[in-house]
């Protein structure tokens, strides 16, 4: 897997986790304040993550973010 494969990989995992978790926030409703700090994240986390602007965001932490919300995630890699 040449390097460019992993970037590519990473922010299609990234993508995946972060709308997983958008998709979490929009089913319990809650204030972005209530749910950021229900997350430990901050606010301007949330935002980014609701906003569909994580790409800034380390794959770590929205995997992080992801067992917080207790959301089953299944990551699928290759081709």
């Amino acid at each position: 897997m040449k390097r460019s494969d992993d970037t590519a990989t990473i922010h299609r995992l990234r993508s995946d986790v972060a709308l997983q978790i958008s998709r979490f926030l929009q089913r319990h409703q809650l204030s972005r304040a209530a749910a950021a700090k229900s997350l430990r994240i901050s606010q301007r986390t949330l935002n980014r993550i609701a906003d569909a602007q994580a790409a800034n965001l380390s794959l770590e932490l929205l995997l992080r973010i992801a067992v917080r919300a207790r959301l089953h995630l299944v990551l699928q890699i290759g081709t």
